[in-house]
């Protein structure tokens, strides 16, 4: 600590002030004593307040497009397409990676000048495990490449992920003082009330990326303005951060810590821009339909309910006030969108067991496919009269098709040349020959595409690409694929690849790649034919998958040390500090954040604000026990 703040925090009185661990600071300002004892120059925090207030304000706003080559195009389950559009993603890796190496090098500096000293805390070995077995996952990848530069729809390389550890001890190195903490707090303020202001307005319909002006802003010399398009609908909130369900993460992240911090604001124009950024995320949480976000906020209320009774018993005019406004907005947002959200968040927590799909399985073979329907398992087969030499033209003749136990099943072709079976359980499949070189298959409605070549038989996928069909192993979640928003799917299949990833993942930013994206039946049974999986939904699936199991448990044991340092600094403290206020503020906003992650995956939209966000909150807990520590010290 600095100055004037340094003496009176932490300077113990007599005697016993020399037996602490912080010393006088020397008067001329120029040397202060480190926590380990002897002298330190004084560090300048204001180039780490400019890199952590673009992280914190700025970084999250960023939106332009950028056309870009995917990589992809020669995986068989992705579109042929070689390039892409992106909108949110692509620059704000671009940057936060970029702070990386700046961070680094700031810190070296300051080390080589003498101006910075590091105090071993437990809590910082998990952050070193995970920053260490995301870069060994991604060099050990089969696919480094996509995690050293980002993938489609994700765009969070190794780079970020590393990042987010040095963003904490780049916190921790240079923000000291009350006055540091407070600017960052207020420019992640601001920047939250930007995003907040564009989310309500989206939520009331008006979206300001929609308008020519906003379509100018986001538009480049790749993609003109008029090539824009959205795909949410008009009313849902998406604002900078790419989709609605990272909208959601972010409020859930920022609402408690303002909601706090209106009751400890210092001042009444600081107490407005708190409330301003409370009410404006909460309509853009509403509005972008994030379920979770309900009972994320019932958990930190709870908590909250604990640690601040006190304070929230002296604040009960500003509480009550602030919880009836709350409920009042969803409801009034809620009617204005024609009670979407109130159906959405029933529809959500509603569990329900699927009934089993008719068809559970197909097998292709060499000439013939064997496909499960109602627990019957059928052959199927069909006569190849000619194939063109190279491909393109092949004419198909007759269908032939058995039962599991032999029993030749009778076909009919009827006048429209479609064939089906006799066998009224089959009568919702046929085949047809298509009069070009795959051949149909129509089971309950839906088109089933194959091709014959001399490898055997092939499946041409909604992307036009012949293809394999594998049925991966699932877990946990059979019959329950629509959890959580068909959730329970992606889990389903996503559980079983940690058992392969648990010391080193698939690297990161591949998970498209590692997820079985072969598995069509199961796919298309659980509403996914056309959608590409290219996130499983949950943080902590994601970090298994990517930089393996022992990287996850990494990430949950600081956030459990964090957790119980801060249980136990704020369950019996009395805020008498500014330090102390912004630290349970902090602390229950990543309450939020954690409990999101189970439904939502990291995001370079809003993970730097979090590891920022809790990179001050370690700061501040180590900090504020060495105060607790010197007092008690003092009153020895």
């Amino acid at each position: 600590m600095e100055g004037k703040n340094t003496n009176s925090r932490f300077q113990n009185s007599g005697k016993n002030a020399n037996q602490g661990r912080f010393s006088k600071t020397q008067s001329n300002g120029k040397k202060k004593v480190n926590y380990k004892g002897g002298y330190t120059k004084k560090v300048d925090s204001t180039f780490a307040l400019c890199i952590l207030g673009f992280i914190l304000g700025i970084l999250p706003l960023i939106t332009k497009c950028k056309s870009y080559n995917t990589g992809l195009e020669t995986f068989d389950w992705f579109s042929g397409a070689k390039s892409s559009i992106d909108v949110f993603l692509y620059y704000k890796q671009f940057f936060f990676a970029s702070f990386l190496f700046i961070m680094i090098a700031a810190v070296i500096y300051s080390l080589y000048k003498g101006e910075l000293s590091f105090e071993f805390h437990p809590i910082f070995v998990p952050l070193w495990v995970y920053a260490g077995f995301s870069l060994l996952s991604t060099l050990a990848s089969k696919y480094s490449s996509f995690g050293f530069s980002g993938i489609f729809e994700q765009f969070e390389n190794v780079f970020c992920l590393i990042g987010y550890v040095a963003v904490v001890f780049f916190v921790y190195f240079y923000i000291k003082t009350d006055k540091d903490i407070h600017i960052l707090i207020n420019v992640l303020a601001v920047g939250a009330l930007v995003i907040g202001v564009i989310g309500m307005f989206q939520g009331f319909k008006l979206d300001f990326f929609r308008t020519g002006l906003g379509k100018s802003l986001i538009a480049s010399s790749d993609v003109p303005a008029e090539n824009l398009t959205f795909t949410f609908e008009l009313g849902r909130t998406y604002v900078t951060l790419y989709n609605p369900n990272y909208v959601g993460v972010y409020c859930i992240l920022l609402i408690p810590l303002f909601a706090v911090m209106v009751a400890f604001a210092k001042n009444y124009k600081e107490r407005l821009l708190y409330i301003a950024d409370v009410l404006t995320l909460l309509i853009s949480m509403f509005a972008a339909q994030f379920k979770a976000g309900i009972v994320s906020l019932g958990v930190v209320a709870l908590i909250s309910i604990v640690l601040l009774r006190k304070a929230l018993l002296k604040k009960w005019f500003i509480v009550l006030p602030a919880i009836l406004v709350a409920v009042g907005m969803f409801v009034t947002v809620d009617n204005v969108n024609d009670h979407v959200y109130s159906t959405s968040i029933q529809r959500a927590f509603k569990v329900e067991k699927y009934p089993q799909a008719a068809l559970s399985d197909i097998k292709l073979g060499d000439k013939s496919l064997d496909f499960t329907y109602n627990d019957v398992k059928y052959t199927v087969s069909v006569e190849v009269l000619s194939t063109s030499e190279d491909g393109s033209a092949i004419t198909y003749g007759n269908f032939a098709a058995t039962k599991e136990d032999g029993t030749t099943m009778n076909l009919i072709v009827g006048e429209d040349c479609v064939t089906r079976f006799e066998d009224p359980a089959l009568a919702n499949i046929s085949m047809y020959n298509s009069g070009s070189f795959y051949w149909i298959m129509t089971i309950d409605g839906h088109n089933w595409n194959f091709v014959q070549r001399e490898d055997g038989l092939k499946y041409y996928n909604y992307y036009g690409k012949e293809t394999k069909i594998e049925k991966a192993e699932s877990a946990i979640f059979d019959g329950y694929e629509g959890f959580a928003s068909n959730r329970g799917y992606i889990w389903g299949k996503t559980i079983p690849l940690l058992k392969k990833n648990f010391f080193l993942g698939s690297g990161a930013d591949t998970f498209i790649i590692e997820f079985p994206q072969h598995d069509y039946v199961d796919a298309y049974n659980s509403g996914y034919y056309d959608q590409l999986i290219s996130k499983p939904h949950c943080w902590y699936l994601q970090a298994g998958v990517q930089t393996g199991v022992i990287s996850l448990l990494a990430i949950i044991v600081f956030y459990i040390m964090y957790f119980g340092q801060s249980v136990i600094l704020y369950s019996k403290k009395v805020y008498d500090s500014y330090m102390a206020k912004v630290g349970v503020a902090i602390f229950l906003g990543t309450i939020g954040y954690m409990i999101a992650g189970l439904t939502n995956d990291s995001s370079i939209t809003v993970a730097p604000v979090f590891w920022t966000v809790i990179g001050m909150g370690v700061a501040i807990n180590i900090m504020v026990s060495k105060e607790v520590k010197n007092r008690k010290n003092a009153e020895v």
